[in-house]
């Protein structure tokens, strides 16, 4: 890594631990493990959500989800008892599919970049449970979709591709790795692993009673398409991708449905007293916008007193799409500028239609 990579490396860590996304917690210069801030933890939430919304809920035929203990080499064992429910649930048809919901793994592997490749790391996992006519098409069609799904929240779709597929050293097995490239290396986000029928070779009577599916009118030992993400890569990669400096300002650009808050508050070109009235204002409008379900970062009054470009650096530096304006003009008839990180332009909009605004702003991808 040169010099130049190693130093916007350095900058990236330093804000995403001043700001309360990330603090990396290292042991003889290896990163052991990710503590989350306040904003760290939002964005891992909105990486679960929308990760859950594409494997679970949007998804043709049913998913059930489960939190798996530990993580077994064998994942038949961590699968056998939701299996069952799910198979209950269904009368055994398939296909269907099961999502852990989060377990801790130690990578053991060696790793280029030891500093932000943390050995324990959280991750969440699907299993596609197909009939075997069906299970490689499947394979293909859906790394597909997790491919577009990861460009779909970066600010650098091109970032985002697969390496090559590698052939399993049992012949049968094929691994597609999702990652992102950046100047220090290629971040390994998500594989998705085609098992076909081998997890089942050698089990036992009872374990093949239990992984029986129904297909049509016949009984059989199902295939599995297996995706694992591991979410603290995908939070530290999202990071360096919204990373961007501007005039020697740091500005992170989430995608809106990443971005930890969605909204704040600032106040323009008023008094001491005035900034005081404007600050209830935004009050009730965060509240509003909290009850429709928008994470918001409400300013303390004191913030109200400082020049805008103050203001609006700070929601920028958290990666804040949108920025609530509040004036005299406000007081006089509820009109506010919503600035907008992205164009950096301001949108007149009545406090009142604010909640309604903002829901429709966060509804689209």
């Amino acid at each position: 890594m040169n010099k130049v990579t190693n130093d916007v490396l350095k900058k990236i860590i330093k804000h995403a631990e001043d700001y309360g996304f990330l603090k990396i917690i290292e042991n003889n210069g290896i990163c052991e493990y990710f503590t989350l801030g306040p904003a760290g933890q939002l964005l891992s939430e909105n990486i679960r959500k929308e990760w859950m919304y594409s494997n679970v809920t949007h998804r043709e035929n049913n998913v059930f989800t489960f939190k798996s203990l530990e993580n077994n080499s064998n994942f038949l064992t961590d699968i056998r008892e939701p299996y069952k429910i799910a198979k209950n649930y269904i009368n055994s048809e398939c296909p269907f599919g099961l999502v852990d919901i989060g377990n801790y793994s130690v990578e053991n592997d060696s790793l280029e970049n030891k500093i932000i490749y943390p050995r324990k790391h959280q991750l969440m996992r699907y299993f596609a449970i197909l009939p075997p006519k069906e299970s490689e098409q499947f394979f293909y069609r859906y790394q597909q979709q997790r491919k577009r799904w990861w460009r779909k929240f970066s600010l650098d779709p091109g970032r985002f591709r697969f390496e090559e597929i590698e052939k399993c050293n049992d012949n049968i097995g094929l691994i597609a790795k999702i990652g992102a490239e950046y100047p220090w290396g290629f971040h390994c986000l998500e594989t998705v692993h085609y098992h076909g029928g081998l997890p089942f070779q050698n089990i036992s009577l009872d374990d093949v009673n239990i992984f029986s599916v129904r297909v049509g009118k016949k009984r059989c030992l199902p295939h599995i398409v297996e995706c694992k993400v591991n979410l603290d890569y995908a939070i530290f990669s999202y990071f360096c991708d919204a990373f961007t400096t501007k005039r020697n300002k740091i500005i992170l650009k989430f995608h809106r449905k990443m971005a930890p808050f969605k909204f704040s508050f600032a106040c323009d070109d008023t008094s001491v007293e005035e900034s005081k009235t404007l600050h209830e204002i935004a009050e009730l409008m965060c509240l509003e916008l909290r009850k429709a379900g928008l994470h918001c970062l409400l300013p303390s009054r004191s913030d109200f007193t400082k020049k805008l470009y103050i203001q609006l650096i700070k929601s920028d530096s958290l990666g804040i799409p949108y920025t609530a304006v509040v004036t005299n003009e406000t007081l006089n008839n509820g009109i506010f500028g919503l600035y907008s990180r992205d164009t950096t332009l301001q949108e007149q909009v009545h406090m009142g239609k604010m909640a309604e605004y903002g829901e429709l702003l966060m509804k689209n991808y």
